[in-house]
C-alpha cells in the first residue's frame, strides 16, 4: 500500500513538471526561432539598403555631371522649356493625314504659316491652347 501511495505522489509530481519543462523547451526553441527568423530579416534589409545606397550615389552623380555640362543643360532647356537661340529658326514636322508631313516654320514661337491671326496665336500661347485643323 505504500509503494502504491509513493508511486501515486511520484505520478503526481512527476508528470506536471515533465509538462512544464517541456512547455519551457518549446517556448525557448520558439523564442530561438523568432530571433533567427529576425536576423535573417535584418539581413535582407541591410542588403537591400546598401544596394539602394549605391543606386543613389550613381544617380546623384549622374545628375552632378548633368548640372555641370553645358550641353546637357542646353539640351534640357531645349526639350522642356522650348528655348532657341536668338537667330536661330525651329522646323516642326506635323503628319497630315495622307502620310505626308508639313513643315511649318517659327519665330518667337508663332506660325508664319498659320491661317490665323497674330493675336490668336499669341492668345493660345500664352494660354497653351493648340489650334487642332481637321
Amino acid at each position: 500500500m505504500r509503494r502504491k501511495l509513493v508511486n501515486n505522489r511520484i505520478k503526481f509530481v512527476f508528470i506536471p513538471v515533465v509538462i512544464i519543462i517541456a512547455g519551457i523547451l518549446f517556448n525557448a526553441a520558439r523564442v530561438q526561432y523568432e530571433v533567427w527568423k529576425t536576423q535573417e530579416y535584418i539581413k535582407k534589409l541591410e542588403q537591400k539598403t546598401s544596394k539602394l545606397e549605391q543606386e543613389n550615389a550613381s544617380v546623384l552623380s549622374l545628375i552632378e555631371s548633368a548640372l555641370n555640362d553645358p550641353v546637357k543643360i542646353e539640351r534640357e532647356a531645349r526639350a522642356r522649356l522650348n528655348l532657341k537661340k536668338p537667330d536661330e529658326e525651329v522646323v516642326i514636322l506635323i503628319p497630315q493625314k495622307d502620310g505626308q508631313t508639313e513643315q511649318i516654320k517659327e519665330k518667337d514661337g508663332l506660325k508664319e504659316d498659320s491661317g490665323e491671326s497674330f493675336l490668336a496665336q499669341l492668345w493660345n500661347k500664352i494660354f497653351g491652347k493648340e489650334n487642332k485643323e481637321e
